[in-house]
């Protein structure tokens, strides 16, 4: 664990008048050793080399909850460090582990039990990995007595590319000499140019990286829509929606394949869905043959990676006890079978995907496409403007919306799903274009949709456990267990088609109608 000295850095002067500078990477501790010595007898403490990877989601829980995870290398010691606001640094060992590893893997400690709430299904990943060469120094005056101690770290990016970060520089004072780091500061920028920074070592090491916290770690931006004229030619805004959806599919594709968490899986097949979604409705702006390859490829895809989804959705709903741990009041050793069976259909689905996915023309098709919609944005078009297709595109969806039925069964929830999902790509496309009384619908198709999503865990759950507790020679406790589980699950799922009823209802009410049409006509 890192001393007093080596805390991450916050950038912010404290109490005790701490100051952090930054130096370009071609600065060096011999060089503040030599700026400093104008002034002070400076005496170094032996210089000390450590590796930290810092750690977060996919999609940068962590970041967002404003915490921040590394792993320490010194020697053959393994720390996992945990810094938050306010807080003294917090390590646990973490031998043996390699990164990606879900938390599951990492031993109980207070850090683990400080992050689970955060990262939940999630597999943590290495986002950067620095060196750093750490000196202490402290200067003296003539008489010998410490007045300002200046922590160095010169710090060099190792993955995912190689590159120089700047010098980190901490002036610390003893109390009552502030003055005297003051002058420290002055002495630095003036030799070197230092200068005072908010960038702390770890945001300094992922800029350097080329991560945004704002994107999806492989691909995907999760950003706030850029400005869109009405005029604009609306293939282009097709396509830049589409592009983001195919670059979470890409980005997701080999954690999904690698089984980092489960979330790589539902993130691609959820980006296959908004592309599908968008392209029945849209598609037929696009120019070219490639839209109809890759709405097959995509097809294939969603198909493909169905049962595998399926099975994870299975054991997250049985997922309220982990072996020791009852659901339903039933006991914990009369589910476990239920559990180990799905973890071995788990396993068989894992391999089917996976040999299916590698052998796949599927990524191919992607690049031809993704390389079409790229042409599409610069490219001369003729089309409707953005404003002109954003109105007759929603209304297509609102009507298919509304003409879609909320029960279940022949011609029933297949159909409502699309049309909910087609909507949601249209508004999301064109987004720019309405104020924020559309949010309403939004929000409207928002739970609509996640209330759909629910209805088809507990319908999943409901399935497999049912055909769990009928596989081989399962014990009597474990099928009575799934029994007492699917009386559960029909229950719930009932409740859910009400909730569907009203949520279908509350989305297609007149009002989102006529508000829809006004906010685009209005610009």
């Amino acid at each position: 664990m890192m001393s007093a000295d080596r805390a991450e850095p916050t950038g912010r002067p404290d109490r005790s008048g701490r100051q952090v500078l930054t130096v370009g990477a071609s600065g060096d501790a011999g060089a503040v050793f030599a700026a400093l010595s104008a002034a002070y007898t400076v005496h170094a403490e032996p210089a000390s080399t450590l590796r930290w990877t810092w750690l977060d989601t996919a999609d940068w829980r962590l970041h967002r909850a404003g915490v921040a995870l590394r792993e320490e290398r010194r020697g053959r010691g393994r720390d996992l460090v945990l810094d938050r606001p306010g807080r003294p640094a917090e390590a646990a060992s973490c031998l043996g582990i390699r990164w990606p590893a879900r938390l599951d893997r990492v031993s109980p400690s207070p850090v683990r039990d400080a992050i689970a709430p955060t990262v939940g299904v999630r597999a943590l990943l290495p986002v950067a990995e620095v060196e750093t060469r750490h000196v202490l120094l402290h200067l003296r005056d003539d008489a010998g007595k410490t007045r300002v101690r200046v922590s160095v770290d010169q710090q060099r990016l190792l993955s995912p590319r190689r590159a120089a970060l700047p010098l980190h520089v901490v002036v610390r004072p003893l109390r009552g000499y502030d003055g005297d780091a003051r002058r420290c500061v002055e002495l630095l920028a003036d030799a070197m140019g230092a200068e005072p920074t908010e960038l702390s070592a770890t945001a300094a090491a992922l800029a350097a990286a080329g991560h945004l916290p704002d994107t999806v770690l492989g691909g995907g931006i999760d950003a706030a829509p850029a400005a869109l004229e009405p005029t604009a030619p609306a293939v282009r805004v097709v396509a830049a929606a589409l592009l983001a959806d195919v670059a979470v599919v890409d980005g997701t594709r080999e954690g999904a394949i690698a089984d980092h968490d489960t979330e790589f899986l539902h993130d691609l097949r959820s980006a296959v869905r908004a592309t599908r979604a968008l392209l029945a409705v849209a598609g037929h702006l696009l120019h070219g043959r490639s839209a109809v390859r890759v709405e097959r490829d995509l097809a294939w895809l969603e198909e493909m990676t169905a049962p595998l989804r399926a099975v994870d959705i299975a054991l997250l709903g049985l997922a309220e006890g982990s072996g020791d741990t009852a659901i339903d009041g039933l006991a914990a050793d009369a589910i476990e079978p239920l559990r180990e069976e799905l973890r071995r259909r788990r396993q068989r689905e894992l391999r089917r995907m996976r040999a299916t996915l590698r052998a796949s023309r599927a990524p191919a098709a992607f690049t031809a496409w993704r390389r079409d919609l790229t042409t599409m944005l610069d490219a001369d078009v003729i089309g409707p403007a953005a404003i002109e297709a954003a109105t007759a595109l929603a209304d297509a969806a609102f009507d298919a919306l509304a003409g879609a039925s909320p029960a279940v069964g022949e011609g029933g929830s297949d159909g409502l799903a699309p049309a909910v999902a087609s909507l949601r790509a249209v508004l999301a496309a064109f987004v720019p274009l309405y104020r924020s009384p559309v949010e309403q619908l939004r929000r409207d198709l928002d739970e609509l949709y996640e209330t759909l999503r629910r209805r088809e865990g507990v319908r999943i759950t409901h399935m497999h456990v049912h055909d769990a507790a009928h596989a081989g020679a399962m014990p009597v406790p474990a099928v009575l267990a799934a029994g007492a589980i699917v009386d559960r699950l029909r229950r719930e799922e009932a409740a859910l088609d009400e909730r569907v009823r009203d949520a279908h209802r509350d989305a297609v009410r007149p009002r989102s109608r006529r508000r829809l049409a006004t906010e685009v006509t209005s610009r």
